[in-house]
């Protein structure tokens, strides 16, 4: 479930249609640019593979959801109370909607970490690896790690931005087919 501020809900439903999401990273300079980030992890689905809360009888999304064009092609979502950025589609794309991956709430992410273990005790040496590697109920790894390739690497921050993670790394977008060797 992604989740702003109680004002924009969505379900995603992760296996239904027999459509697992896509997940990826982007470098690209306007992605940066909308998001704030120097890199943004994304999970793309198909749009009926969510269900808003709070929508309305032509099943569009709920009233604080709002898009703007940001090229010929391209919308992008946000919160219209908060203005936080939520997803990315593109009308050459039709069959998917791409959902901000830091946009989905903790729970989903980390599971019930914040609440069994205090910020001091995991302070001390050795907690944290062990409450990470312990994460119960938790999807973070399944659904932020970008198997689906990172793309726009020519963009990378040398020190930063520039690790290899899960996937396929691409110079610009996967339709290209430009891509760096490991």
């Amino acid at each position: 479930m992604l989740s702003l501020l109680g004002l924009v809900h969505v379900v995603i439903l992760l296996k239904s249609f027999g459509s697992v999401p896509t997940k990826r990273t982007s470098f690209k300079a306007s992605t940066r640019k909308h998001s704030g980030s120097l890199m943004v992890h994304s999970i793309r689905v198909n749009p009926s593979q969510l269900l808003w809360s709070g929508h309305t009888e032509d099943g569009s999304a709920p009233p604080p959801y709002k898009e703007f064009s940001s090229s010929k092609y391209v919308y992008r979502g946000f919160c219209s109370s908060c203005g936080s950025a939520l997803t990315w589609r593109s009308d050459k794309i039709a069959d998917q909607i791409a959902i901000l991956s830091g946009t989905i709430d903790e729970k989903w992410l980390i599971g019930d970490r914040t609440e069994k273990v205090s910020s001091e005790s995991l302070a001390e040496p050795g907690v944290f690896e062990k409450v990470l590697n312990a994460d119960e109920g938790a999807l973070g790894r399944e659904l932020c790690t970008p198997s689906g390739g990172q793309l726009f690497v020519r963009n990378a921050i040398k020190g930063a931005t520039d690790v290899k993670l899960a996937g396929k790394r691409f110079v610009e977008g996967s339709h290209k087919k430009l891509e760096i060797p490991d």
